[in-house]
């Protein structure tokens, strides 16, 4: 893809693409084809596409896959992949138990160029065509605080910039903190994230997808638990649960669980921003379809 100007150096150093696996057209075309192909399950029934789907967001609609023998594959909610190159260190699944995109694309499978082809395609799937990235590349610049990103963004509506305003600006100055963890301009997970609160006690860590087209998902966290973006937000206005592993980012004084006390209102805004990053052009991106002829 041809990259804006805001995915300059500061973005490529997050890029998780192994040396030995840089994507071609050639490859990443064969990645395609075994993405949706479902000879790649033992009774011909899935592909990879089937639990992330394309006008999903590269998202599963349902809470918990369903595997090739039918009823419910796990416990655990299939990952968006959108900008899934630009998480680092590049472990993935939610407990981050493969050590990179390859060992991921092929974990029941194990062929090396598999691996590599998938990962390719998968690696390929970068956002960039969002509202807010049609905005943000308006005012992007290197000189100002920030790049811009604090920049109020003429095309949002109040509420969707009042939103952004929210995820950019930290707690102690009146912001939700968001972008602290969710890294602009990939809308990536920092690589120090630590837990997020979801469970008294939490020990496990788990990562998080890109964002990038989060409004189109059905279902949310690791677990797939909560149905809406507003429980999402609401999750971190006043549900985080102290444990071992909470995220510094997200204790108030004394190392508490923070309590952001954000009125409706900005609640409601903090969604409308999200909104806006949602990327239709990849959602509905011929490369990225199903190749085979129905």
């Amino acid at each position: 893809p041809v990259l804006p100007a805001y995915y300059d150096a500061t973005v490529a150093a997050l890029d998780n693409t192994p040396a030995d696996n840089t994507i071609t057209d050639r490859i990443a075309t064969l990645g395609r084809v075994l993405f949706y192909d479902q000879r790649l399950s033992s009774n011909d029934s899935k592909s990879c596409a089937s639990c992330h789907q394309q006008a999903a967001g590269f998202d599963d609609p349902a809470r918990f896959s369903q595997g090739f023998a039918g009823g419910t594959f796990g416990t655990a909610h299939a990952m968006r992949l959108g900008n899934v190159r630009y998480y680092r260190p590049g472990t993935m699944f939610w407990n981050k138990r493969a050590a990179n995109v390859e060992a991921q694309a092929s974990a029941p499978i194990t062929e090396a160029r598999i691996q590599q082809a998938l990962a390719q395609f998968e690696r390929a799937m970068i956002s960039t065509n969002s509202r807010w990235d049609s905005a943000y590349a308006q005012v992007f610049n290197t000189g100002l605080p920030n790049r811009g990103l604090n920049v109020t963004l003429p095309t949002l509506t109040a509420e969707e910039d009042r939103g952004r305003q929210l995820f950019f600006t930290a707690p102690n100055v009146g912001g939700a903190g968001c972008s602290a963890c969710h890294v602009a301009p990939t809308f990536a997970l920092a690589a120090n994230s630590d837990s997020n609160g979801l469970d008294a006690g939490g020990s496990i860590i788990f990562k998080s997808p890109s964002l990038k087209n989060v409004a189109l998902s059905k279902a949310f966290m690791h677990d797939g638990r909560f149905a809406t973006l507003a429980a999402v937000v609401e999750h971190y206005n006043s549900g985080i649960q102290a444990g071992p592993a909470l995220d510094n980012r997200l204790r108030g004084p004394g190392g508490a669980p923070q309590r952001l006390n954000l009125s409706a209102a900005d609640k409601a805004a903090l969604v409308a921003f999200m909104t806006t990053l949602t990327d239709t052009v990849l959602v509905n991106d011929p490369k990225f379809a199903n190749p085979f002829k129905k």
